[in-house]
């Protein structure tokens, strides 16, 4: 099956500012690689967290939540896909998922 088509991706974010989540600036992360799976996050002044998903279903995904409260680890990422969806959890609560349209044939 491969990880593209069934898989997930679990990393957290910090930054040297401890109230990153909660201030007026934006951040960028960077990408994180996983054999064929990247992610990218971007912290958004409006205080919302978006995470770009690359490779799963080879189709790139983008979500853009607002950030829960954060402890001293900082915001744990999770994003699990399988059986055509993508979900996204944030602090281990699911936030939101995408479903996979089935290429046409």
């Amino acid at each position: 099956m491969g990880l593209k088509n069934e898989g997930s991706m679990v990393f957290w974010l910090s930054h040297e500012h401890k109230d990153w989540p909660t201030n007026s600036s934006g951040y960028n992360f960077g990408t994180i690689e996983q054999k064929e799976i990247s992610a990218e996050a971007k912290k958004h002044p409006d205080k919302t967290i978006e995470i770009k998903l690359i490779g799963p279903f080879d189709k790139t995904f983008v979500f853009q939540n607002p950030i829960p409260p954060c402890d001293q680890r900082g915001l744990q990422v999770a994003m699990t896909w399988k059986e055509n969806k993508v979900e996204l959890y944030l602090n281990g609560k699911p936030v939101d998922s995408e479903p996979v349209e089935e290429p046409e044939k």
